[in-house]
């Protein structure tokens, strides 16, 4: 007896061949209860029996229009796992969200190497989250790696996958500088590069997920042999398919990728040679991995990829809000998370005398991120009522030509005021509350209210973050990954990562002072276990090791 199992694609039918115990047999399926080009996924077991089939098969359809032009049948556009940085023995959350042809389970794993030694691997049901416990006995000096793939009926499908890396800390390891530090260190790797494997599908590399070709032809032979389908010959030209302003190639390490055979079908992993598809972002003669500004904004590469920016988009800086040349980021691991304040500025949580009766803070900086970041900026000592914080505005609904909002992201109306700690406007008030109004229809993490972050400025250009959450109100749309709103992003500094508040009406409310903190507090100044040279030298090592790994 010998039991067959095939996972793969049809259009609308096709034939099944196996051979079993050397006969064939073939195996043809008719799915005439499906459109033509409505792609669907099999999971098959054939048990053959002296040539005769003695079981049947299992299938599932995925309600999919999009044919064979995607690149591949499903994705992970995010996943990763917080904190990114742990010690053995703490809780470790993956979260991921799967889009295109979304199948119920999901295999994860976390693994030091490639498989050199399995911490966790199971299949579980698709919801876009799973909590584990991390042993108590890794290794802080082994690099871990975790990884999902779609699944279905409890096996793996190959379909897609996606992975990432997590970093374990010495037990005196202070897991802020580490989490600064990893971010650049243990970033994905999203240089754009190409792999070939005779007799296989080519792989490309897009953002930091290895990709095969739609096409399900395109091969490592030579053009005169294959025509269309050979690139060996012609890497250059095959970078330029993916990233048209590819100048140049080179050679990179070999790295363990997942190729399909013919069609895109059956699935092997590999380590195979990469090339490196080399382009001049900045269009300034000096290709990019020279270059020190790929994207020519005037910062350089290596402190964007430390600040949590984008080195590849000049329209995404850092933030550095009192324009110091210091992002916020590496501001705050250096005077200490959330600012500081002077003498007498909080009592128990609260303003000494409201927001527009103390003197020491005279902005309210606020940075939206809808693709790119933008900054709002209100003078608090102006309390007419033409300064947008102390008047509250009862928005209409978000149509076009909308003028009462404060104001606007995309599609996205906001109000900002300051209110009590329960959002309620209150022109003597504490807390900011920043409410929005949208008509999107997205879902998890495309929905609306997208703040990175709010804080006080000082004259000399010090900023106080926010500090605390008082009230909220969360919108449609919400999923695994921002069940609660992603609220806590709004906190510190500028990084990128937003709230996601939902659709409709959203608002949240935020205090600028530890909850009991006083005059006496010793809130502020550095973190423990941190010293400005601490800092200083983690961005030295940084910097000596090269940026984006690019040895």
């Amino acid at each position: 007896m010998l039991t067959h199992y095939h996972t793969g694609h049809l259009v609308d039918g096709g034939w099944w061949n196996f051979t079993a115990n050397g006969t064939s047999a073939s195996i043809t399926k008719t799915w005439s209860d499906l459109p033509i080009q409505i792609w669907y996924a099999v999971s098959a077991v054939y048990t053959f029996e002296n040539g005769v089939i003695i079981s049947d098969y299992d299938k599932f359809y995925i309600n999919s229009t999009t044919g064979p032009d995607l690149l591949g049948y499903c994705s992970f556009p995010t996943f990763e796992a917080t904190p990114a940085a742990v010690h053995s023995g703490d809780e470790v959350t993956l979260s991921w969200i799967m889009d295109g042809d979304v199948s119920d389970q999901v295999y994860l794993s976390l693994f030091s190497g490639w498989g050199t030694q399995y911490y966790f691997s199971s299949i579980e049901n698709n919801d876009g989250t799973h909590t584990i416990t991390l042993p108590s006995n890794m290794n802080p000096d082994e690099d871990y790696t975790i990884y999902v793939e779609s699944a279905y009926n409890d096996a793996r499908t190959t379909m897609c996958w996606k992975y990432g890396t997590i970093d374990i800390l010495e037990d005196d390891e202070n897991p802020v500088l580490d989490d600064i530090i990893n971010q650049y260190l243990n970033s994905t790797d999203e240089r754009p590069r190409i792999s070939m494997w005779y007799g296989k599908v080519n792989q490309h590399n897009d953002a930091g997920t290895w990709m095969t070709d739609p096409d399900g032809t395109a091969g490592a032979g030579l053009n005169s042999q294959w025509g269309d389908d050979g690139w060996g010959d012609r890497k250059l030209e095959y970078c330029q398919r993916f990233w048209p302003d590819t100048v140049e190639i080179r050679n990179s390490a070999p790295e363990e990728i997942v190729f399909y055979t013919r069609g895109n079908t059956d699935a092997y992993l590999s380590v195979k040679p990469v090339w490196l598809c080399i382009q001049d972002t900045d269009g300034d003669g000096i290709l990019d991995p020279e270059d020190e500004d790929d994207d020519g904004d005037g910062w350089p590469d290596i402190v964007e990829d430390i600040c949590f920016s984008d080195s590849l988009d000049p329209t995404i800086e850092p933030i550095d809000l009192n324009e110091d040349g210091i992002c916020d980021v590496l501001q705050n691991l250096l005077n200490g998370a959330g600012g500081s304040s002077g003498d007498g500025f909080c009592t128990s949580g609260t303003i000494n005398g409201g927001l527009s009766g103390q003197s020491e803070y005279l902005e309210v900086i606020v940075v939206e991120m809808t693709g790119t970041s933008l900054q709002y900026i209100y003078d608090i000592q102006d309390t007419t009522e033409f300064n947008e914080l102390y008047v509250d505005i009862e928005q209409g609904e978000p149509v076009s030509g909308l003028t009462n909002a404060d104001f606007t992201g995309y599609s996205e109306y906001y109000d900002i005021f300051v209110s009590d700690s329960s959002g309620n406007f209150d022109s003597g008030g504490s807390y900011i509350t920043i409410q929005a109004k949208t008509n999107l229809n997205t879902q998890n993490l495309g929905v609306g209210h997208n703040i990175d972050s709010i804080g006080l400025r000082d004259s000399e250009g010090n900023v106080l973050h926010a500090t605390e959450i008082t009230a909220f109100t969360l919108g449609t749309g919400l999923g695994p990954l921002n069940m609660d709103g992603r609220q806590e992003a709004i906190l510190g500094p500028a990084d990128q990562i937003p709230t996601a508040m939902g659709n409709g009406d959203a608002s949240i409310t935020v205090g600028f002072c530890p909850p009991e903190s006083n005059s006496d507090s010793d809130e502020g100044g550095f973190l423990p276990g941190f010293s400005a040279i601490s800092g200083l030298a983690a961005l030295g090592a940084a910097m000596l090791i090269g940026r984006r790994r690019s040895e």
